[in-house]
């Protein structure tokens, strides 16, 4: 995708504000970079990257990353306030799935939710839950069954805000961060009984 494209979406917050969700294009690079590493810069443990390593990048590397996934904001009044991607790859092999969890396909490129983030002072207005349902409506209309995401063992409010809107801890997996394995749960969401 060369340009952006806007999906406007509405959120009645508890303040009665709105924001709208955007999907970052190719052209917006800048954009991009503000608020990826603003998000490094809060929550460096969240992530398998560092706010030096991606400062650093130029913008051929950013242009790359937004080509690779599907990357939505939350906006209102021109701020960027909560950041998501989508993005299609197979489970990863160290992954280890939980007795009686739902079966994931392991070879099939699966929709994954990555790099969520909300600016620290607009967490628990609903932003993610609106962001997570676009990502949602963008991998069921290509036939996806379920969305899956990883979370960093121990970052126990990403957890409980994710099971909230309808995700389940289905395993474990150890990518590596700096070398060492890092344990994370992966969490998955059915598409197929939708009400959102």
């Amino acid at each position: 995708m060369g340009s952006s494209s806007s999906i406007t979406a509405a959120l009645t917050l508890a303040d009665a504000t709105v924001a709208d969700i955007h999907r970052l294009g190719t052209d917006e690079v800048e954009r991009c970079k503000a608020i990826r590493l603003a998000c490094l810069a809060d929550a460096p443990y969240a992530f398998g990257s560092t706010y030096e390593g991606e400062v650093a990048q130029g913008d051929d590397w950013w242009r790359q990353r937004l080509t690779d996934g599907q990357w939505y904001v939350a906006h209102r009044d021109g701020v960027d306030l909560a950041v998501a991607m989508l993005t299609y790859q197979p489970l990863p092999e160290t992954f280890e799935p939980l007795p009686q969890a739902p079966t994931l396909d392991r070879e099939a490129a699966l929709p994954w939710v990555r790099a969520v983030w909300t600016q620290p002072e607009h967490r628990g207005q609903g932003l993610v839950d609106l962001l997570l349902a676009h990502l949602s409506d963008s991998a069921a209309a290509t036939g996806a069954t379920a969305i899956i995401l990883g979370v960093r063992d121990g970052n126990e409010r990403a957890v409980g805000a994710y099971r909230r809107i309808g995700f389940e801890t289905v395993g474990r997996f150890w990518p590596s961060s700096g070398g060492v394995p890092q344990p994370n749960l992966l969490m998955a969401k059915s598409l197929l009984e939708r009400t959102d």
